[in-house]
């Protein structure tokens, strides 16, 4: 039987959630941030998190990026998760990315930086003492449309980058994933909450940035873990992207969070909350990466 710990975790959804907090004093993380890209005058940071004890052996590694629709949220509302899956043995990085002012326009470039921040990743393996061809990637809401993003879309390079280095994942972890960027994609409530923003979905070229439309065979595994009462992004959306992929030849495997909402990965911080739905998510994710050999089954007696 596992044991979730007493680490804090909390999920970026659409409505990001603040959490200043890095590295506890001797949770057994090291903590440290490095600049792997510049546009412009902006220096975007990968904010990592490393496990102090770990074997010889290249560590599997956990790129994150945060919710916010695409034009709010911030890195650090990942570090929970990312102190969490460190202390499991992972190197876990939380990407910082360009956010659109407005949300008006597309994602072009937060698209362009997640993949930048995975080829990173990978061109600096050595340095993080991880295994190049064990890099998994993830995020929730807008995030999760950005980790599939570098697993399905061939476009939005950048291209002074070496291209030579794949930026795409090993493995895709999508919590709560935007999937398919087209007023289809999103439930009513959204629509009329976001208002001004988002206009981009209702153009012409919206499917360009939506995975629903590029879906196709990929080598990575795909974990899809999205709640069946989600009032933001609907649940027969995401089931219709994993019917989709899994015809085309992909291991993508939904799991369902029954009744649960778009935030259901939120940890409450209250002594008296109830944190169920978010422990369950958490040994769904932690059995995935068991899975898949990136994390090791733990057993206690």
């Amino acid at each position: 039987m596992r044991k979730i710990g007493s680490v804090v975790v909390l999920a970026v959804v659409f409505a990001t959630v603040g959490y200043a907090s890095q590295a506890e004093p001797n949770d057994g993380v090291i903590f440290k941030k490095i600049v792997y890209k510049k546009a412009g005058d902006t220096e975007l940071v990968l904010h990592i998190f490393e496990p102090k004890n770990r074997d010889t052996n290249a560590s599997a590694a956990f790129v994150l990026f945060h919710g916010g629709g695409w034009y709010k949220g911030d890195p650090n509302s990942l570090y929970p998760h990312c102190r969490y899956f460190a202390k499991q043995g992972m190197v876990a990085i939380s990407a910082q990315y360009r956010l659109s002012k407005d949300g008006n326009s597309p994602p072009v470039a937060a698209v362009e930086d997640a993949k930048s921040a995975v080829r990173y990743v990978r061109s600096h393996a050595a340095d993080f003492g991880i295994d190049p061809n064990k890099i998994a990637v993830g995020g929730a809401s807008a995030g999760g449309h950005l980790a599939a993003g570098t697993a399905l879309f061939d476009k939005f390079d950048a291209v002074s980058e070496d291209l030579t280095i794949s930026s795409k994942p090993d493995a895709l972890v999508l919590i709560s994933a935007a999937l398919e960027t087209t007023p289809n994609g999103f439930t009513e409530k959204i629509l009329k909450k976001i208002g001004f923003n988002f206009s981009w979905i209702y153009g012409s070229d919206a499917n360009e940035f939506s995975p629903m439309a590029h879906v196709k065979k990929i080598t990575a595994p795909c974990f899809v873990l999205h709640g069946t009462a989600d009032d933001l992004v609907p649940f027969k959306s995401v089931e219709r992207f994993c019917e989709l992929m899994q015809k085309a030849g992909s291991n993508c495997k939904l799991s369902a969070m029954a009744g649960a909402g778009h935030g259901f990965s939120v940890y409450n911080p209250d002594p008296d909350g109830d944190n169920r739905q978010f422990e369950r998510a958490m040994l769904r994710i932690e059995d995935f990466f068991c899975s898949i050999g990136y994390l090791k089954v733990k057993i206690e007696l």
